[in-house]
């Protein structure tokens, strides 16, 4: 796509090719910022769920890669067309060996977003330290593991641990299942993105996940003492590190307690697994998640997401919630839970978050 000569070597800028997932894989395994978002498997399953259109940049000097940027487009009407790094994740933007080569991929990026008609590139990256976690939107929580479950346990808070006893004397179990159990976190996760008034993911995402990332990813379900399944989570794994980013519970099992049940399963599978660090998933601060997941001892930390186009780069703000807005969750609610899951994966493979 593009080159230009530097002190210490040639950079150029390629397309990675349709086969390109091994040295793609490799490059991100060796770098020490990469995460599990910058996995080639994403693209597979972006394509074969919602059929997106993915370009991923390749940038090498003299032959070697010395960075990568994933980017799927979103075709948006009112706000524009756009490239995302990446799309339905926290995280992606661009991995690279230094800032030189960080800019000729952004450089990059804009000139494809100008061939395709997008109006901006929109890049998620892990931000630094923030002194007040209050003060940012969007976060991560993150809980450093210990090597044993016993001094897990001594390390929560007294009300998390009164609440996983209340959740075993009810009769709620959890566990790791195997991936044919997808259907039954699929109707709790439907149900519960219904009553969030938010369209949910197509089963065939979640399928896909589990087709190209293998034994990465974890099924985790919550069942009652009749059997029924309340609670269920998808979790990735990536180097030293467990991360959830679809997790849900039926409201009505929320007396319960099905969610503390279900993180102290996760936990205790983690540690058992030797993984140091598990990410409970992203929260926007001040809500119910983002204290439910701070209450375990993690730590928010910030999420950068930026929007870049021709006029510079600029923080990416969170969605503003209009009137209509209002409106359509309200109504998106009240639909018959047949509707709102045959109707949300239509609208969901076309919304970035």
């Amino acid at each position: 796509m593009s080159s230009g000569s530097r002190g210490d070597g040639t950079l150029s800028i390629e397309v990675a090719p349709p086969e390109g997932a091994a040295a793609w894989n490799d490059f991100v395994a060796q770098q020490p910022a990469a995460s599990y978002c910058h996995r080639w498997e994403w693209r597979q399953v972006a394509e074969a769920a919602y059929d997106r259109s993915c370009t991923y940049l390749i940038a090498r000097r003299t032959g070697r890669t010395v960075g990568v940027l994933p980017l799927v487009w979103m075709p948006e009407r009112i706000a524009g067309h756009r490239l995302v790094s990446l799309p339905y994740l926290d995280m992606g933007g661009p991995l690279t060996t230094g800032p030189a080569v960080e800019s000729a991929l952004i450089h990059a990026a804009l000139n494809l977003a100008e061939s395709l008609g997008a109006r901006s590139v929109e890049l998620r990256e892990a931000g630094g330290s923030d002194p007040d976690p209050e003060g940012c939107m969007r976060y991560r929580l993150v809980l450093d593991l210990p090597a044993a479950r016993e001094a897990l346990w001594r390390a929560l808070h007294p009300k998390v641990r009164n609440q996983i006893r209340k959740a075993d004397k009810l009769g709620l179990s959890s566990a790791r299942v195997a991936a044919d159990r997808l259907s039954s976190f699929y109707a709790v996760f439907g149900c519960n993105m219904r009553d969030l008034g938010s369209p949910v993911h197509s089963r065939r995402f979640l399928e896909e996940i589990f087709e190209r990332f293998g034994d990465d990813a974890r099924l985790y379900l919550t069942r009652d003492g009749a059997g029924r399944t309340v609670a269920g989570a998808i979790a990735i794994s990536f180097r030293d590190q467990l991360i959830v980013p679809w997790a849900s519970a039926l409201r009505s099992a929320r007396r319960s307690c099905p969610n503390h049940s279900l993180y102290w399963a996760i936990l205790e599978d983690a540690i058992e697994a030797g993984v140091s660090s598990f990410d409970f998933g992203r929260s926007s601060a001040g809500t119910g998640t983002f204290r439910f997941k701070k209450q375990w001892g993690a730590t928010p930390v910030p999420l950068a997401w930026r929007r870049v186009d021709r006029s510079g780069s600029r923080p990416e703000p969170p969605a503003a919630r209009s009137p209509a807005d209002r409106l359509l969750i309200a109504v998106w609610r009240r639909l018959p839970l047949a509707l709102a899951n045959r109707l949300g994966p239509l609208v969901r493979g076309r919304l970035p978050h």
